[in-house]
């Protein structure tokens, strides 16, 4: 029985996990200009393919906050909220090679 719930608890996060990645999708189309449309940066640009969605996100609240400064990054994640911060980051994460 304890099986059956825990399955079915791994099932909800796991299409949780999938709209919050399809919907970082969608916010991060924007990012594409400067990080590409695979999430692949340049030699200027980091790369966000395949980091850690913990890290995207605490990067992105830290910009978001006035904390990280020198590029164009602290206006964009200024238009973000909490929860577009953390679908974007969770799809980036899902980016994998």
């Amino acid at each position: 029985m304890l099986s059956v719930i825990w399955l079915g608890c791994w099932s909800v996060a796991s299409v949780a996990d999938a709209d919050e990645a399809l919907r970082g999708r969608t916010i991060g189309v924007t990012c594409a200009g400067c990080h590409g449309t695979d999430g692949v940066g340049s030699d200027m640009i980091p790369t966000l393919k395949g980091k850690d969605a913990a890290s995207l996100e605490a990067l992105l609240t830290e910009y978001k906050a006035g904390e990280r400064t020198g590029s164009v990054m602290p206006r964009i994640a200024k238009g973000y909220s909490a929860a577009d911060i953390k679908a974007v980051a969770a799809y980036f994460a899902s980016l994998q090679d």
